[in-house]
């Protein structure tokens, strides 16, 4: 599991990663049978720059490698702007150097959409985790199943063919369980 792996080492919150990777690929790491790539240039699940990949010396060509880099960012950019996830979340799209020349969110439209897409997403993630201490695992089962097999869904439409030998499904690198604290801890 690529998300939590990497979420656990570099001390970012997944369900961050989660909705950032909602916003940017859909859980999409292939298009068409090539690596997914933006009109900007970004590559892969969670859109990383080339740039910014090699200097965050990943791969971002592959699934492991591309969330590897994007949540190393996460974390530099959290890190930068203290914690502070709507910051950290607009300079992920627009670069830290924007967000600290507007003092805040850029007012750029696109930034401004997509960090509310992000934020109302990770709201929604942590509203089921607030559902799963209250009502028990079913509530955030219900949420990561569906997410499961929405990615799951689009790798299929993608074709078998597509992925290096090497490479694992990203739908298999994504941790259903409910039981994950940022600081590593197991929750009970």
């Amino acid at each position: 599991n690529f998300i939590n792996k990497y979420s656990k080492k570099y001390n970012v919150d997944p369900d961050l990663v989660k909705s950032i990777i909602n916003v940017e690929s859909k859980g999409r790491q292939f298009n068409k049978g090539k690596v997914l790539t933006s009109k900007a240039g970004a590559v892969g699940i969670m859109q990383l720059m080339p740039s910014t990949a090699k200097s965050l010396g990943v791969n971002p060509y592959t699934a492991e490698g591309n969330i590897r880099g994007g949540v190393k960012y996460i974390s530099k950019l959290s890190k930068r702007f203290n914690g502070n996830i709507p910051l950290t979340v607009a300079a992920y799209n627009a670069g830290p150097g924007a967000v600290e020349k507007f003092g805040g969110t850029p007012p750029y439209e696109e930034t401004q959409k997509y960090s509310k897409k992000v934020i109302n997403y990770y709201s929604k993630l942590k509203e089921g985790e607030r559902k799963v201490e209250s009502e028990g695992n079913a509530a955030q089962k219900n949420v990561d199943d569906k997410l499961l097999q929405k990615m799951s869904e689009l790798e299929q439409t993608i074709g078998k063919g597509t992925r290096s030998k090497q490479e694992k499904p990203f739908t298999r690198s994504i941790n259903s369980s409910s039981n994950y604290d940022p600081t590593g801890n197991k929750v009970t």
